[in-house]
């Protein structure tokens, strides 16, 4: 049986329309998997989450295919700690819509209810759907599809979908948002994933720049205390003032790793730096030029350098300005960027350290100043102990050779000396009374004598050591009056206070010497039975007074010039007393004895 050209025709059409439909279907598949493939390639590319949701809602709204779709539509993503969704990406919203609805509270309206419900919702007309709970004036009716963004069970966000009002969506295209929905969501999360990684590594690495800043503090304190520690050493263990310069010196170039350290010291006597000795890291000799016994005045006018040293002041040099007035001295130096470091002990200078780096040209900062300074503090001390042993060791030598020079004079001069005179008294006084022209010649040489012996017993006092304390200062003064005074009429009383002891050497002796004139008066011109020494002191003056009950004299006929011949020990006195900052008193009146008073300001 041949079939009609009717049937025939009607089979073609229906598999031309089963094919049409097919086609269609594949189609819209296709666009769903570019959809999907679009998420998925914006999630692979991209680790910014705003900018991946920005480029997911392209991508859905341009490759979806849905019919009912508007090119509109927003991305919510929930706080978790405040329980709010916030709009993060948006198309086609009116600018005053997106303000309005920038926060939505969960549970509120229809993308609040997806996000908490995390199921996905379609709503074909806004303005009829009472769970549509935010309407607007800039509302036109719509619909929605709205699909949760969620993540291993949990809903992260919300895709907010626009329709055609009253057109109700394929299942499937519900099917492709939901699915759109769950891979967004999983992008989301390996977003906060990798921003929360990236945040690790970023404290990672921050704590790691810490413990290497930190490493590296603690190796430069290490590498300081080792330089202390060597410093101690050092100045338990030298005395040779070279020595310790170079120890100085190498610790800084060696230890610290600066590259060039100079260090000079002060010659007190003639107010100079000198003694210059220079310590470079690399073997080099270029950078050692300046000459050992250079001499720079140590004033202001010399620079920078002299300035810092007489203000003990370290000084931080990074303008390039030049250390000294001196152009061959700062030839010699070649200094630019470099650290002036003063040596200074119990406020007395004792030299200075320079430090710089000039093959490397790297300046000394803030943070080298602070550890160079108490390198120099601790070299100040290791210098200033060498001195003063060295000092020490001479002022010993030199005490040991007066106190050999004093006993010998003690021991030979000045015994036959005192003999003599004894033996001149005492003949003097056994001559027969015809011996007349015997009489006058011993008389004449008896004076002679004694005077010798005072003059022997006054080199002997000043080459003596300098412990003269207040116990010693009497005792002296009683033999003294022994040695002129060969009869036992004048008692002599002398009261010290202890605080004498405290006084400088200089004071201590100018004090004896007042005190020993003012005795030889009393003995040759008073008279007197009776004399009396007293020493005190209070919280702001010395006060030395010498008392006696001799004969007095008028002051009004006692002028102490200075070409006073009879009266020159008083003028001798007066002297001494204002060479201490003092002053001298005479209280006097025949028959009533004299008073002599030095007052002394406690300051000396």
């Amino acid at each position: 049986m041949i079939p009609s050209p009717i049937s025939v025709h009607e089979k073609e059409e229906t598999e031309i329309s089963h094919l049409r439909r097919q086609v269609a279907l594949l189609e819209q598949r296709n666009r769903e998997l570019t959809a999907l493939h679009a998420v998925a390639e914006a999630a692979s590319e991209i680790t910014d989450l705003n900018e991946l949701l920005s480029k997911a809602l392209d991508a859905v709204l341009r490759a979806a295919g849905i019919p009912e779709l508007q090119s509109m539509g927003g991305i919510f993503l929930i706080d978790d700690e405040t329980g709010l969704m916030h709009l993060v990406a948006w198309r086609g919203l009116h600018p005053d819509l997106v303000r309005q609805d920038s926060c939505l509270p969960l549970g509120e309206c229809l993308c609040g209810l997806v996000g908490q419900h995390g199921r996905t919702l379609v709503s074909l007309n806004s303005c009829h759907d009472p769970r549509h709970t935010r309407q607007t004036t800039l509302d036109e009716p719509h619909g929605h599809i709205i699909a949760p963004l969620t993540a291993r069970g949990r809903t992260v966000g919300v895709l907010s979908l626009y329709l055609s009002p009253d057109h109700p969506p394929d299942p499937s295209y519900v099917e492709l948002v939901t699915a759109i929905g769950q891979q967004l969501g999983m992008a989301v999360e390996q977003a906060r994933l990798y921003r929360q990684l990236q945040s690790a590594v970023e404290r990672l690495r921050e704590t790691r720049d810490k413990v290497v800043a930190q490493n590296a503090r603690l190796g430069r304190s290490n590498r300081e205390l080792q330089v202390t520690y060597d410093l101690t050493l050092a100045m338990q263990s030298t005395l040779d003032i070279a020595d310790a310069q170079e120890r100085v010196l190498t610790l800084i170039t060696g230890e610290l790793g600066f590259e060039r350290a100079i260090l000079a010291l002060v010659d007190v006597h003639d107010t100079v730096l000198t003694g210059w000795l220079c310590s470079t890291r690399s073997s080099g000799t270029s950078l050692q030029r300046i000459p050992h016994t250079t001499r720079l005045g140590l004033h202001a006018a010399s620079g920078v350098l002299a300035q810092a040293v007489l203000k003990a002041e370290p000084l931080l040099v990074t303008d390039g300005g030049p250390p000294t007035t001196d152009p061959q001295i700062n030839s010699w130096l070649g200094m630019h960027h470099y650290a002036i470091l003063p040596l200074v002990i119990r406020r007395r200078p004792l030299g200075v350290l320079l430090v710089d780096n000039p093959e490397s040209g790297h300046p000394i900062g803030d943070d080298d100043l602070a550890p160079l300074t108490n390198i120099a503090r601790q070299a100040s001390m290791v210098l200033g102990n060498v001195q003063l042993c060295i000092d020490r060791t001479r002022r010993l030598a030199v005490e040991e050779e007066r106190c050999r020079i004093a006993m010998e004079i003690h021991d030979a001069i000045s015994q036959q000396l005192y003999g003599i005179t004894y033996t001149l008294d005492a003949s003097v006084k056994l001559l027969p009374e015809r011996a007349e022209e015997v009489r006058e010649k011993l008389t004449y040489l008896l004076p002679q004598a004694q005077q010798a012996s005072a003059a022997v017993r006054r080199a002997i006092f000043d080459l003596w050591p300098d412990e003269l304390d207040a116990e010693r200062f009497a005792a002296e003064l009683h033999a003294y009056v022994k040695e002129i005074v060969f009869s036992n009429d004048l008692s002599v009383q002398i009261d010290i206070d202890r605080q004498f002891d405290t006084l400088a050497i200089e004071v201590r002796r100018q004090l004896y010497r007042i005190a020993q004139e003012a005795l030889t008066n009393v003995i040759k011109h008073s008279r007197a039975q009776r004399t009396e020494i007293i020493l005190t002191a209070t919280l702001q003056e010395i006060r030395l007074t010498i008392t006696d009950d001799g004969q007095g004299f008028n002051l009004a006929d006692c002028q102490l010039e200075a070409d006073d011949r009879n009266h020159f020990g008083l003028i001798s006195m007066r002297e001494r007393a204002e060479a201490l900052g003092g002053r001298l008193q005479i209280d006097s009146h025949p028959r009533y004895g004299t008073k002599v008073t030095v007052t002394l300001p406690l300051c000396c």
